[in-house]
């Protein structure tokens, strides 16, 4: 069971270059920077602070695939999920008010409110992502990432070995979206 990315809701990462460009002292005409860190230094920090948390950051429109629709409550692969667009069970459309999602203590739950949906494969999109400006700490990690990215530039280019962030102090900047544990 795993969430596919079917599409961006947001136009925009959550952090900019002149974010970026701030936090690391980068002059504001170099547009070899700002192209490097418009199209794959923010991009890459953001999906590297999603994979950690297990929870979308910007947002997007995700399809869950499931090969038998659970009888009770199940959990989403992917955490800050916001709404159920559409439900799909055994090739049948599911009304979406038939379910309820909650967020208890990261884990996104689908609840459904009337038993089962059916049988038969199941495919739940739903929409996940957060207000950057509601998690400050996750904003100014992927500006720590975005800057350490840039500052290894060279060897990153060059696949040369390369020091990792310091992960206890800047990964607890993350705990406020981090999806718990599962087995």
């Amino acid at each position: 069971m795993a969430a596919t990315l079917l599409s961006w809701v947001d136009e925009k990462e959550p952090v900019t270059f002149d974010d970026v460009r701030a936090q690391c002292f980068i002059d504001a005409d170099d547009e070899n920077a700002k192209y490097l860190i418009e199209t794959n230094i923010i991009p890459a920090a953001r999906q590297l602070a999603e994979t950690r948390t297990g929870s979308a950051i910007r947002r997007g429109k995700y399809r869950e695939t499931l090969k038998l629709f659970p009888t009770g409550d199940f959990t989403l692969s992917k955490g800050r999920a916001t709404k159920i667009l559409k439900v799909t069970c055994g090739g049948l459309d599911v009304s979406v008010g038939d379910f309820l999602l909650l967020d208890i203590g990261g884990d996104m739950i689908v609840s459904p409110i009337s038993g089962s949906a059916g049988a038969g494969p199941a495919y739940i999109e739903f929409e996940a992502g957060i207000d950057i400006a509601a998690f400050p700490s996750v904003k100014q990690w992927i500006l720590l990432a975005c800057g350490w990215a840039f500052e290894q530039r060279e060897l990153l280019l060059a696949g040369q070995p390369i020091q990792e962030m310091p992960a206890s102090y800047v990964d607890s900047l993350l705990q406020p979206i981090t999806t718990p544990p599962r087995f």
